[in-house]
């Protein structure tokens, strides 16, 4: 079971601060699993946590990260994988790349939030073999492009050589919304 706590540096890294908040959830055997944090428009930050809910769930922090809220779902299924949130750089919106699924790690799927991390929508897969999993994505954006890197492998219990790949996905910047 795995806790969350956020430490921050004021000084490029030569020191840390940890939060006050530890960030768990309780009910989950799995816990709150490799998190991501994000700023909000409104200087709120957004961290979203894998867990093993069949949810990906979410915490803010209105304080700079000093103390958290309790974690709650958001509405997208996901199983027990991470997730990657990055602002559109046109738009503003928030992108989230996640395995839109309860129990396996497909298929690979893009949403984009006009509204902070609330609501979720034009939802589009960016990988969906299903002989195939995926997984710990990046996102970088490039002019036009929106680039993806993240691993590729058999589905779960599938041996296979070689076991995993890494790839690399680009897509224009209004795929988002098409």
């Amino acid at each position: 079971h795995i806790v969350t706590r956020v430490y921050d540096t004021d000084d490029e890294g030569s020191t840390w601060k940890a939060s006050k908040t530890i960030v768990d959830i309780p009910d989950s055997k799995a816990g709150a699993q490799e998190p991501g944090v994000i700023e909000l428009k409104d200087g709120r930050i957004l961290m979203w946590l894998r867990t093993d809910k069949g949810k990906i769930y979410q915490s803010y922090s209105s304080d700079k990260g000093e103390t958290w809220s309790n974690p709650e779902p958001i509405v997208l299924d996901s199983p027990l994988s991470p997730q990657s949130i990055k602002r559109h750089p046109v738009t503003g919106d928030l992108v989230l790349i996640w395995n839109n699924s309860t129990n396996a790690r497909f298929p690979l799927t893009a949403a984009v939030s006009k509204d902070e991390g609330k609501t979720w929508q034009n939802i589009r897969n960016l990988d969906e073999d299903a002989q195939h999993t995926y997984a710990y994505t990046s996102i970088e954006f490039l002019k036009d492009r929106a680039l993806f890197t993240y691993y590729a492998g058999p589905p779960a219990g599938v041996r296979s050589e070689p076991r995993w790949s890494l790839k690399l996905k680009a897509v224009p910047l209004n795929w988002f919304y098409q």
